[in-house]
């Protein structure tokens, strides 16, 4: 995604500081090629730099995507 100069954001403390205020996150991908997006609660380990989320068996939403990989995600802001 093209993020324009003036809005990146460098300061990885100041991200995870984000992320940990802000821990509940959408994540995008497709299923039935139509958008579909699931709300996870997210925990971020500073030290190795990885989100970790846990999602339902009971959700679809995993079954749909290629492991591993990327996967998108948006912090919803409280």
């Amino acid at each position: 995604m093209y993020i324009p100069s003036s809005f990146e954001v460098t300061d990885k403390e100041a991200l995870f500081d984000f992320i940990e205020h802000n821990s509940f996150a959408v994540l995008f991908s497709q299923k039935d090629n139509l958008p579909f997006a699931t709300h996870l609660p997210f925990i971020v380990d500073r030290e190795n730099q990885i989100l970790y989320s846990h999602m339902a068996r009971v959700n679809p939403h995993w079954q749909d995507i290629d492991w591993p990989g990327t996967i998108n995600c948006g912090i919803k802001v409280k």
